[in-house]
């Protein structure tokens, strides 16, 4: 999350009337059992007020006042331990607890984002808490909350759909890859009597009952060891095809990944850098030349796989790789225009995957994938990628470097609207300057650049910042 944007956060949040059952602030620093205690219980009434976050302030008295804070989630300690580590062992189903640190009114304070309970209720050492007022208590305590709080649950995920259940351990370790969780995560391999038992204490993979074992969705997505083995995934399987011409006529070829998301991520993204890369000589140094950064199809392909719709029949996931562009498509459809696609809080379709895949370091559960792919383009000057929402789902196009000159128009309206809403987030307008930089332009383009920016201010996509000058105009977006 960027500057501006936890900011904006934080703005909100002090704007709320009071604490609540999900927002808490802190003047100073919490032990680590009574922090475990509220990550638990602000995670339980998050989901019960149907928010997807909770959040704990520290540096904001009681009365709204900013004092400043030294706690770091990251840096401070237990003992010999680390602290979130330590947090994140005890509380049960594991949370991605994120500290977004605020400098404001030249003090720091840290907010901690804590995702709403899961499924099941969050708990710290084996219990789980809720709030009653200001008051952490404990769950069992209160049934009325308990009761309301279960209903929630149960009707709130549908990746723990179970998709195989009544399993050996052999078939189990037959159907996922196992181990792979412990390379991922650089866990140290267990026996393999032991390993089972640790993986599922994820809960959200696999279940033990009763001697026997159930795979859930979310296990077989990410761990599968062929997709096509689990009958509701057999249409989550990523196709790759390729194409010789820029229209579908010509395909070359077409290749499937069988294997769970977490298994295929690095290889699907290998073969698609393989497939463009090009070589060449500079004098005796041999060059490569990738029209795609990495980061930019890192974040393309991962936001194919977790916010496509697990459920939809037909097509599933496509890469499809053309000489002039590079598409990725998955079923389902957008949760917001796609103009705000730039600004808006994450909002994932498929939830629990999103936070899994982010611990893999797949995918940024902050919401800044699609910044990353616009500020990636224009430092290659390349078109900004291209989301369309399509009756059959969702689908983002990326582009090579590409001269000004040959640009198609709606790709430039594109590119001024994106690199507008870009500088909007950093805390910056738009300027006639700023955008002959983003395309490498000289100052002989100035009125021609100024004519581009004049036919996005009438079709009402950007707009002038009251008060700027004539000889330096600024723009901001039409939703700022």
């Amino acid at each position: 999350m960027n500057e501006e944007a936890s900011r904006r956060l934080l703005t909100a949040l002090l704007a709320e009337d009071s604490e609540s059952e999900w927002l808490e602030f802190k003047a100073n620093n919490l032990s680590p059992e009574v922090m475990g205690e509220r990550i638990s219980a602000l995670s339980n009434m998050a989901a019960l007020s149907n928010r997807a976050y909770a959040y704990l302030v520290y540096g904001i008295s009681d009365d709204k006042k900013v004092v400043g804070t030294t706690f770091d989630l990251i840096k401070d300690k237990v003992g010999n331990e680390m602290l979130k580590p330590h947090l994140e062992a005890l509380v049960d189903p594991k949370l991605s607890i994120l500290p977004i640190p605020v400098a404001i009114e030249g003090k720091r304070v840290v907010i901690l984002r804590i995702p709403s309970a899961k499924w099941i209720p969050t708990s710290f050492r084996g219990e789980p808490y809720c709030r009653v007022g200001s008051a952490t208590k404990l769950l069992s305590s209160r049934p009325d909350i308990l009761s309301e709080l279960m209903k929630s649950l149960e009707t709130s995920k549908r990746e723990l759909h179970i998709v195989k259940q009544g399993l050996s351990a052999d078939e189990v370790f037959s159907a996922l890859d196992v181990t792979a969780y412990y390379d991922l995560f650089g866990i140290y391999l267990p026996k393999k009597e032991e390993m089972l038992r640790k993986f599922a204490e994820e809960r959200f993979l696999i279940h033990e009952d009763d001697g026997s074992f159930s795979i859930t969705l979310l296990g077989a997505v990410c761990f599968a060891k062929r997709l096509s083995d689990f009958p509701a995934l057999s249409k989550r399987i990523v196709r790759f095809v390729t194409y010789s011409t820029p229209n579908r006529i010509d395909g070359e070829d077409e290749r499937f990944f069988e294997k769970g998301y977490a298994l295929s991520f690095v290889e699907i993204l290998d073969a698609i850098i393989h497939h463009y890369r090009k070589e060449k000589f500079e004098g005796a140094m041999r060059v490569r030349l990738d029209p795609y950064g990495e980061i930019t199809l890192r974040e393309a392909l991962a936001n194919m796989m977790i916010h496509g719709d697990l459920f939809a029949r037909g097509s599933g996931p496509l890469i499809e790789a053309f000489p002039n562009r590079l598409e990725f498509s998955n079923p389902g459809a957008l949760r917001f225009d796609v103009d705000r696609i730039i600004d808006v809080s994450p909002d994932a379709t498929n939830e629990l995957l999103a936070d899994f895949m982010h611990r893999l370091g797949i995918g940024d559960e902050r919401g800044s994938g699609f910044d990353k792919m616009l500020l990636e383009s224009e430092r290659r000057y390349a078109p900004s990628p291209l989301v369309e929402n399509k009756p059959n789902g969702v689908s983002l196009t990326l582009f090579p470097p590409t001269p000004y000159g040959e640009e198609r128009g709606i790709d430039i309206e594109r590119d001024i609207y994106c690199h507008c809403c870009l500088r909007y987030l950093s805390g910056e307008a738009m300027t006639n300057a700023s955008l002959r930089e983003r395309y490498g332009l000289g100052e002989d383009k100035t009125v021609e650049i100024s004519k581009r920016i004049r036919a996005l201010v009438d079709k009402g996509r950007i707009k002038i910042v009251e008060g700027s000058s004539r000889k330096k105009m600024e723009y901001i977006p039409y939703w700022a």
